[in-house]
């Protein structure tokens, strides 16, 4: 059974496949321009193993952030082979100059695994 930790309201552009991109504030996914429509989302941060299928996104918590900020740099789960798991954080890996690994040892943050889920009547 997958534990949920902390919860956020937050919005993001809702593409045509019907994934979630652009994940935070409603003015930063503004910002973007998009054709795509804006939507409120429910984020969960999975607590455990941050590869169990209910995750579908990763994100960053930064070591100066506030007990109760979201997670930045919120990117889609990369996918979910079970020969290389590790594969599923391709895209946050790929937000740090030296990779996710270092930016974590050099006790920059933590990665924060999450489910995301459109709510309604929030666009």
């Amino acid at each position: 059974m997958t534990s949920i930790g902390r919860t956020w309201g937050l919005w993001a552009h809702r593409y045509e496949s019907g994934e979630l991109w652009h994940i935070g504030d409603r003015g930063w996914v503004k910002l973007h321009q998009l054709q795509d429509p804006i939507v409120h989302v429910l984020v969960e941060e999975i607590l455990g193993d941050p590869y169990v299928s209910e995750v579908t996104h990763y994100g960053w918590q930064d070591t100066e952030d506030k007990a109760g900020d979201p997670p930045t740099m919120i990117q889609v789960r990369a996918g979910s082979d079970p020969s290389d798991p590790r594969r599923a954080l391709m895209l946050l890996s790929m937000c740090f100059p030296y990779g996710l690994d270092a930016a974590i040892k050099h006790g920059d943050g933590s990665l924060v695994a999450l489910r995301i889920t459109e709510r309604p009547g929030g666009s």
